[in-house]
């Protein structure tokens, strides 16, 4: 559709011309013809000749060129609706719409991209709004927006265990940073983190959320005890992105909740501002909730 559109400027300016140019043809042999006959006639006067002459090569050629603007916007109209036509009548490309979404992700190059099967586990894990409104309560927090800097020397891996920091929420011992694969490595950042946590009672799949808040427009991976639990994808360089993921059957016991960042942008990194576990206080509710979510009927 496009290409066709394209084609269009240059066909009403090559139909133009052409109508220009047969109509300068016109009004040359129609001047001459005129001259011609006035020619045979009888002979005038001097003054009579100046003024077939005036008129001859000035009024005559600029009384024609009043069919120039006529000729061209007829030619041009019937070349714009022939271009119409053949716009109108070539087949639209059907485009679905998780292609769509990830046509345009792929072209913000402050995003990294996820590819369909990593939106597909995006979509699975992130909880619903009936689930968000769901009761719940909090295992554990790390953080706050705004926080203290956390200034470390960089790591590629750090180990955080929950219940070991003396003030957890204000002034964490965490990195603040998550830095790319082979990129720079700043001070207060790492790699890939590890949270450490104790559960004391099994929780079965949706009744447990991991939330942080997070910048930037790198890909997260998170993972739960080794197995990923879903990419995150970034809302942008600079931008902002409040996370909440579904965990599945978790049993109690001790576990691992790990980070890593991924993706070519300019910050090579971002930052996140806090973690937390939080559990529903209503499992029943929180179940059907979820379930409701998936089949798309409410609860």
């Amino acid at each position: 559709w496009q290409a066709s559109m394209m084609k269009l400027p240059v066909d009403v300016m090559v139909s133009s011309m052409e109508s220009i140019i047969k109509t300068m043809h016109e009004i040359q042999v129609k001047s001459r013809m005129d001259h011609a006959a006035r020619d045979g006639g009888e002979p005038d006067d001097g003054n009579t000749r100046v003024v077939g002459d005036v008129f001859k090569h000035s009024i005559m050629p600029l009384l024609g060129m009043f069919n120039i603007p006529r000729n061209v916007f007829a030619s041009s109209m019937e070349t714009i609706s022939k271009s119409i036509k053949e716009i109108n009548e070539e087949p639209a490309e059907i485009v679905s719409d998780d292609d769509q979404e990830a046509l345009v992700r792929s072209f913000d190059r402050c995003i990294v991209p996820l590819s369909l099967e990593e939106t597909k586990l995006e979509k699975e894990a992130i909880a619903a709004e009936s689930v968000k409104g769901c009761s719940r309560s909090m295992l554990w927090k790390i953080g706050r927006s705004g926080r203290i800097e956390f200034h470390r020397k960089w790591r590629a891996t750090f180990d955080y265990r929950i219940g070991e920091d003396v003030d957890a929420i204000n002034s964490p011992c965490i990195p603040n940073f998550i830095t790319v694969r082979d990129g720079p490595k700043p001070s207060g950042s790492t790699q890939k983190l590890n949270i450490h946590f104790e559960l004391e009672r099994d929780y079965s799949n949706g009744e447990l959320a991991f939330i942080y808040d997070r910048w930037g427009g790198e890909k997260d991976e998170v993972f739960v005890d080794g197995k990923l639990l879903a990419p995150v994808s970034g809302a942008g360089e600079g931008m902002f992105k409040h996370v909440e993921l579904l965990l599945k059957d978790t049993s109690s016991g001790k576990h691992v909740i790990s980070i890593t960042a991924s993706g070519d942008v300019d910050a090579d990194g971002h930052r996140i501002d806090y973690f937390e576990l939080v559990a529903f206080e209503d499992a029943k509710d929180a179940t059907k909730s979820l379930a409701a979510a998936g089949t798309g009927k409410s609860s």
